[in-house]
């Protein structure tokens, strides 16, 4: 079963946040996944060696064959798409008799650059007992996966069927069906090679014979070191006859019952990071092979269920292989292991925040950026110290070119605390409207059928519905927030009481020209991010660009000019890069403490996700201020050096210019 590195995945991708990282993954952002090709399914006329046990009742083999699983793979774009599924569940035989496969003994703690070679192309018969100090090492790094393993995979699946064991058994009078499932590696926060996963039902009844005749009474889906428990009536379990259907996470392979982002932190049994089982996905039918429940014998196609070993390459602690299905306390005791588990999942993929990042979509990709520094640690560690410390050093180095814009800027803030905090509140009603408008849009005609074919074409309705949210919910920050903001800070210089309707009033009376201004701009730097070599230009020009609402609200200046003033506060090369980080700063400080707060109270006080939403947008909405703040008190310094190193004071001759005095041309 997969397992989760939540200390160490915890402490290492957090404190990189706090270290500058946040930037990446509050930009990152989850994307929706947009279809054009699926992992390729083998021929469903072939299955796994020893199709039927021995030993097995038909009355076993009809009954797995009767509730055998459907699963649905999150589809993938391209052969190399992790972000969909990589690997289908399969038949154990892919992984026996390649020479690329090799059957190692632990010795001195284990590794595969030290621990000697058993045999080559190992099969079931040489498992067959093998203790806990055996492994099976199969082709590729598990620290650094790259599309090795998804190709071996394709290559060794040719022939067979997806396949899942089912495993009878009775146990405090109920008889247990048990379907598991086998992938070849784990490509989650814990990389592994090989991986077991499963699911149960359970019937109010002791033998197969008599199972045949009713419906089973509960069931469980295995997820990381737990499961979610369900009745077989409810609501959530979806069924094809009756035949369950189940959403594999891409990647991690936990199993759920819907479509959705699932948010786990390590406790009950979740994993640490967020299992994805969005649309679009593949149906992908199984096929039920019947495990013995009893001895098995060298000779015998299942010799592998009394391997002890671990099925993949010891890469360290949560990147070993797993163990197999027989050494898991579910294989024996699944009454009393399913008592124990939870019977709901955090699914936050229907949960959107009033306004800013989310705590959910930082912390999935926070934990995900962490994992992959600490994968990275096995592999490259002095790449990894390198890259920490060269983030640790760019954001001191942030703060000290910045500390008196943002000195500034604070002590603004704090006297006129009071109004800046309800001129950042009005981004939240804004922000519901957003989302009813969302709402509407997705369910009234004719949005409702327009979705609805996105949807049945490639899933891209759900993308285009949040895409307009968001340019909206931003588009509002930028036209109408910010350069209020920037008309108290206005006040402020002239001695003036801050009245925030006043405030509003006018900047409500030049969102024509900051609208314009900011189009004009949007249009000129948009299509430069379509393609790799204009990236760099459109950063330069938002960076020269980034003072356009203060142009506008405090010179009156309007479309070109008003970005010529921005572009001339910005300066050249290297008064740009201070520009640069000071910008990238203030925007960290404007957003970063929202999430981060909503993020402590799901992790630390189990609130609802709808709760941890709203004490972010209301924080985000709180900050956000100090940020159009801070770039206006940089703005307006800029100002000030280029006008003393213009028109230098003769020494001893004192300067009759007021400090922060300003003359506003008129609009």
């Amino acid at each position: 079963m997969t397992r989760h590195p939540v200390r160490r995945v915890l402490v290492l991708g957090l404190s990189t946040v706090m270290f500058g990282l946040l930037p990446l993954v509050l930009l990152g952002g989850a994307s929706t996944a947009h279809a054009s090709s699926a992992v390729r399914l083998a021929s469903p006329n072939t299955v796994a060696s020893g199709a039927v046990a021995s030993d097995a009742t038909a009355a076993e083999q009809q009954l797995a064959d009767k509730y055998v699983p459907i699963a649905e793979l999150k589809t993938q774009t391209s052969e190399c798409d992790s972000s969909g599924e990589q690997y289908l569940p399969a038949p154990v035989d892919v992984v026996f008799n390649d020479p690329q496969v090799a059957l190692r003994e632990r010795v001195n703690g284990g590794s595969s650059s030290t621990d000697p070679v058993i045999m080559r192309a190992p099969a079931a018969a040489d498992l067959h007992d093998l203790g806990a100090n055996y492994y099976l090492d199969l082709p590729g790094n598990p620290r650094d996966p790259g599309c090795g393993y998804a190709k071996w995979f394709r290559t060794r699946m040719a022939g067979y069927a997806p396949t899942t064991y089912a495993h009878v058994l009775t146990d405090d009078g109920k008889l247990v069906l048990q379907y598991w499932f086998y992938y070849v590696f784990n490509d989650f926060n814990n990389k592994h090679e090989s991986d077991w996963e499963m699911m149960q039902l359970v019937f109010d009844a002791p033998t197969a014979q008599q199972a045949l005749a009713t419906a089973p009474s509960s069931m469980i889906l295995a997820q990381h070191g737990g499961g979610e428990t369900a009745k077989w009536t409810d609501k959530k379990v979806q069924k094809d006859g009756d035949h369950p259907i189940v959403y594999p996470s891409a990647g991690s392979h936990a199993t759920q019952y819907s479509n959705g982002v699932f948010v786990g932190w390590g406790e009950n049994g979740t994993g640490f990071g967020c299992d994805t089982t969005t649309a679009p996905s593949t149906r992908v039918p199984l096929t039920a092979v019947l495990l013995p429940d009893g001895a098995v014998g060298a000779s015998s196609p299942f010799a592998w269920l009394t391997y002890k070993g671990s099925w993949g390459e010891l890469s360290g602690g949560e990147y070993d292989g797993p163990t197999g299905p027989a050494d898991k306390t579910q294989w024996t005791s699944p009454i009393a292991w399913q008592a124990r588990q939870r019977s709901s999942s955090l699914d936050v993929s229907g949960a959107s925040a009033a306004f800013g990042p989310g705590p959910t979509t930082v912390f999935c990709n926070v934990s995900a950026f962490g994992s992959t520094l600490f994968t990275r640690l096995g592999t490259d560690p002095k790449g990894v110290y390198a890259v920490v410390a060269a983030v640790i050093a760019a954001t001191a180095g942030l703060f000290f070119i910045s500390r008196k814009t943002i000195g500034e800027a604070l002590v603004l803030y704090r006297r006129h605390w009071k109004a800046f905090i309800v001129i950042g509140l009005v981004l939240i009603p804004v922000g519901l409207v957003f989302n009813e408008f969302q709402y509407l849009v997705r369910s009234v005609p004719p949005g409702e059928q327009l979705f609805g074919v996105l949807n049945d074409q490639n899933h891209d309705g759900n993308f285009a519905a949040a895409l307009i949210v968001g340019v909206g919910q931003h588009i509002v920050g930028i036209v109408i927030v910010g350069p209020a903001v920037i008309e108290a800070f206005r006040r402020i210089e002239l001695g003036e009481r801050l009245d925030v309707v006043a405030i509003y009033r006018e900047a409500f009376r030049r969102f024509p020209d900051t609208a314009k201004a900011v189009l004009l701009a949007t249009v000129i730097v948009a299509p430069l991010t379509l393609v790799v070599v204009g990236v760099p230009i459109a950063v330069w020009l938002l960076v020269r660009w980034i003072f356009t609402p203060q142009a506008v609200m405090l010179d009156g200046q309007r479309g070109r000019a008003a970005l010529k003033r921005s572009a001339a506060a910005a300066g050249k090369f290297s008064h740009w890069l201070r520009t640069a980080g000071s910008s990238l700063l203030l925007f960290l400080i404007g957003a970063a403490p929202g999430p981060i707060v909503g993020l402590g109270f799901l992790i630390f006080r189990s609130s609802s996700v709808e709760f941890a939403n709203g004490v972010s947008s209301f924080i985000f909405a709180a900050f956000l201020p100090f940020s159009f703040l801070g770039y206006t008190v940089l703005y307006r310094n800029r100002q000030k050096r280029q006008s003393e190193l213009a028109h230098p004071t003769t020494f001893g001759e004192p300067s009759t210019r007021e400090p922060g005095s300003t003359a506003r041309e008129p609009a």
